[in-house]
């Protein structure tokens, strides 16, 4: 087997990239005889060699003669210090034997056996490239897709003054003035299974909570929305609520009002209140929890029940006043979110397919009922969303389509407004496949993007789009509450100090 030729410089083994060897070293093969002409050289001999840079090696060596190097072959040579690389004809190199199974075949060049190898590197150290600017360098993580949490949160361990840049606010600033739409990071659920995750990663790149989801066996995740997620404690006698935060991982507890009584007929939202925020830093801002339930009206001769809504201020810490409504028959909550629309306007679901609306402005609280055809199944077949023109919105299962609707303010009636089609849209860039029943679960308020799930998994629709995109196996029904934003690391110095 032909002999291989390895690159050393005269002390370690060096495992170079086959373009950096040509280019910084040159080798000349010769025998033990230094044939000089044709005649000298056994019959079929060759000396083959490495072709250098010439403009290269005089860059990183400083200096070589006209010619091949010739040294005396197997051996390292080092000339006398008063002597000129060219006049010698060797580049200095520590004096040393290396040992015949020394060098490792990374660099392939064929031999004949009757051929002595010379080994002759020359290595340099390169010069550390220039600093790129700190402006190029936000310019270039602004432009990490906003559905890649990993590859930012990669970027942000390079260096110190790399991971300020993606956590100040002005990076966030930029991200959703640049990209408009934040992702869906990831799905809350309330499905009972210890092998699906509490957290579900919707991104390309998995986005992982900075800290752990609150335990599913202690507390139900209820809503999410502007960077908060909002959860209720399970048990007969529901005491308080979790504000988490999942990109920071912050936690507030919020105690439940005076006046609330038992879980299964309750539910609740979570929002920003500051004013003309974008939502992109207000993490650590104030926020109100709106809080949605139904009671016994205490009184046995009649069966009324009381709905009521109750809001909780984080700059007061308190709860402020009930809004009660009276009616015949109970509210129940458990597989609906809400919906925002405007700043003041909160809408539920309930599970039987009325929709509640609290005016947060007015401190009123009404009930209407949602299309009729959404009535034709044993359960609900639509659930709310955000209309095209940002009021409330509906989207209803057809088998295999979804109709939108969306509601008229002035004299409250439903329109139908568009149709998507699931049977012609791409599913990652191919075709979507043969049309099945579909179940919406919810939506995705500021991504605008419907969850709904198939035969074939649980899947995303971006309304505008019509992209579809999967996320993963279809794990049954349930509530299912989209975590959106944009996500930028927390560097740990601020972790330290908050």
């Amino acid at each position: 087997m032909d002999e291989p030729i390895a690159v050393s410089n005269g002390q370690n083994l060096i495992k170079p990239d086959i373009h950096s060897a040509m280019e910084l070293a040159l080798v000349q093969l010769t025998d033990s005889g230094s044939p000089s002409s044709a005649a000298d050289r056994p019959k079929g001999w060759a000396a083959p060699s490495i072709a250098a840079n010439r403009v290269g090696l005089e860059t990183q060596l400083g200096r070589v003669r006209s010619g091949p190097v010739l040294v005396e072959p197997n051996k390292f040579h080092s000339p006398p210090p008063t002597q000129d690389l060219a006049a010698t004809g060797s580049i200095p190199l520590p004096p040393a034997r290396a040992p015949a199974d020394a060098f490792p075949s990374f660099l392939h060049f064929p031999l004949p056996k009757s051929a002595s190898t010379t080994y002759l590197a020359a290595t340099m150290p390169a010069a550390p490239p220039p600093a790129l600017p700190e402006e190029l360098v936000e310019e270039v993580l602004l432009r990490i897709p906003p559905d890649e949490p990993a590859r930012l949160l990669r970027a942000s361990l390079v260096c110190k003054s790399w991971s300020q840049t993606v956590s100040n606010r002005g990076f966030r600033r930029r991200l959703r003035e640049l990209h408009q739409a934040p992702p869906v990071l990831g799905f809350l659920h309330d499905w009972d299974d210890e092998d699906i995750p509490e957290f579900i990663p919707a991104t390309a790149s998995p986005f992982s909570p900075a800290s752990p989801v609150p335990d599913s066996s202690l507390w139900q995740a209820i809503d999410c929305r502007h960077g908060r997620a909002l959860f209720l404690s399970k048990g007969p006698y529901a005491e308080e609520l979790l504000v988490w935060e999942p990109i920071t991982g912050a936690q507030q507890h919020v105690p439940v009002p005076v006046a609330f009584s038992e879980t299964g007929r309750t539910t609740a939202a979570v929002f920003c209140t500051i004013d003309g925020c974008d939502h992109c830093n207000c993490h650590e801002g104030p926020f109100s929890v709106v809080l949605v339930f139904s009671v016994d009206n205490g009184d046995p001769d009649y069966e009324d029940v009381l709905t009521s809504a109750c809001v909780y201020s984080s700059e007061t810490g308190a709860w402020g006043e009930l809004t009660v409504m009276q009616d015949r028959f109970y509210m129940h909550f458990m597989y609906y979110s809400s919906v925002l629309v405007g700043k003041s306007l909160l809408y539920f679901m309930t599970d039987g397919g009325l929709i509640v609306e609290y005016d947060m402005a007015m401190h009123g609280l009404t009930w209407f009922n949602a299309p009729d055809s959404c009535y034709s199944k044993k359960i609900p077949s639509c659930n709310l969303m955000l209309a095209e023109d940002g009021g409330l919105g509906l989207v209803e299962e057809l088998d295999p389509h979804l109709q939108l609707w969306s509601r008229e303010m002035t004299d409250a009636r439903w329109i139908p407004s568009r149709i998507i089609y699931l049977g012609s849209l791409s599913l990652n860039g191919a075709p979507a496949g043969a049309a099945t029943p579909v179940h919406v679960l919810g939506f995705a308020e500021g991504a605008n993007t419907i969850v709904m799930t198939r035969a074939a998994g649980l899947f995303m629709i971006q309304v505008q789009s019509e992209q579809m995109t999967r996320v993963c196996d279809d794990h049954g029904y349930g509530n299912l509450i989209p975590v959106v934003g944009f996500y930028t690391p927390v560097p740990r110095v601020a972790e330290a100090e908050a």
